[in-house]
C-alpha cells in the first residue's frame, strides 16, 4: 500500500516531521490518538512546503484497515494541517 499525502497552501512553514499511521477502529471521544493505538505506516523527516507533497509507504502486504492517522511527531504541535490524503494500492504481478 502506498500513502500519498499532499500538502496545500493552509500552513506558512509547511508540515514537519510526521507519522502516518493505520488503525481498524478509532479511539472513543475524548481518547487521545497516541503510537499504541495504530500500526506504523512510515514516518516523513523533514519538512514538506505549501503546495508540495511527499509519499509515505507501507510495508508490502500490509493487511487492510480502515482509518489513516497522520500525527505530528512534535510533542507539542500547534496545528497540523494537510490540503489531501491519497491512499493507493500497490498493484500485484500477474
Amino acid at each position: 500500500m502506498t500513502i500519498s499525502c499532499r500538502l496545500r497552501g493552509c500552513a506558512e512553514d509547511g508540515l514537519d516531521n510526521f507519522e502516518v499511521g493505520l488503525a481498524s477502529a478509532l479511539p472513543a471521544e475524548g481518547e487521545s490518538v497516541d503510537a499504541s493505538s495504530y500500526t506504523l505506516c512510515g514516518r516523513h523527516s523533514g519538512v514538506v512546503g505549501v503546495g508540495e507533497q511527499t509519499t509515505v509507504d507501507c510495508a508490502a502486504g500490509s493487511r487492510q484497515f480502515r482509518y489513516i492517522i497522520i500525527r505530528s511527531a512534535d510533542t507539542t504541535p500547534e496545528k497540523l494541517c494537510i490540503a489531501e490524503v491519497a491512499v493507493y494500492a500497490a498493484t500485484r504481478g500477474m
